[in-house]
């Protein structure tokens, strides 16, 4: 429960560096964090990550790996949204010279100079389960080889292995309940129900919601691909405003 805002870093981590350490963060947002000359705009990881239910978005790296930059480590990412994030270089979403696995993320509209506009997977392994990489106007999706452990979408043919969609339908990034911001996925979209086997797990999506609900309309239930399962609806609880 906790976001990181308009921090800077000379080097690298503008939002936070995880220097050979253990970090366990749930219900974060990254956001507006850059680097004036190195990598990780958003996050650099160096150690252990585990990240679930949380957000990275607009951060900046002046090299590699915009929203996270995973250096060596071991990174776990669940329900987690990447929007926006932008690197000069390499990884506008994801840079990743390490260990990395990816269950139900959403990346949308991030961005790279050079290539991988969304991911960028240079040694090591990255798998990617049940995600979407889509609409990186520069740097194309990705980068690397990925491996692909099914349910994949992207919306061009960089990310080999993925089921490419012309348009996965995302709607803005938004409140749509929960702590973090997410990205709505829009009736008719094909990520709706795309997860046939093995989901559960995750039980819950980014926003706390229950996985699977039936998003089709035609019974049979299955989980919706990326950070957000469609069809259920958060209602946003605001305090009342006392004036003594």
């Amino acid at each position: 429960d906790v976001t990181l805002n308009g921090n800077i870093a000379g080097l690298d981590g503008g939002g936070l560096f995880n220097s050979f350490g253990q970090a366990t963060l749930t219900n974060i947002t990254f956001s507006g964090n850059s680097t004036s000359s190195g990598d990780g705009g958003g996050l650099l990881n160096y150690g252990t990550l585990t990240l679930t239910h949380g957000t990275f978005n607009g951060n900046s790296s002046a090299n590699d790996g915009g929203g996270l930059f995973n250096s060596f480590g071991q990174a776990t990412l669940t329900n987690t949204t990447l929007s926006g994030n932008s690197a000069n270089n390499h990884g506008g979403g994801l840079y990743n010279f390490g260990t990395m696995s990816l269950t139900h993320v959403t990346l949308d509209g991030n961005t790279a100079g050079v290539s991988g506009g969304g991911i960028h997977h240079v040694l090591g392994n990255m798998s990617v389960r049940a995600s979407i990489v889509a609409n990186s106007s520069s740097g194309g999706n990705c980068a690397g080889t990925l491996t692909n452990t099914g349910f994949n979408l992207s919306s061009d043919a960089s990310c080999g292995g993925f089921n490419q969609v012309a348009n996965v339908m995302l709607g803005p990034l938004a409140n749509n309940g929960g702590t973090t911001l997410t990205h709505l996925l829009q009736p008719g979209s094909p990520a709706i129900d795309f997860v046939a086997v093995g989901c559960p797990p995750p039980a819950t999506d980014q926003r706390g919601a229950s996985r699977p609900v039936d998003g089709d309309g035609v019974g049979g239930a299955a989980c919706d691909v990326g950070a957000v399962e469609y069809g259920v609806v958060i209602s946003t609880v605001y305090l009342p405003l006392l004036i003594k």
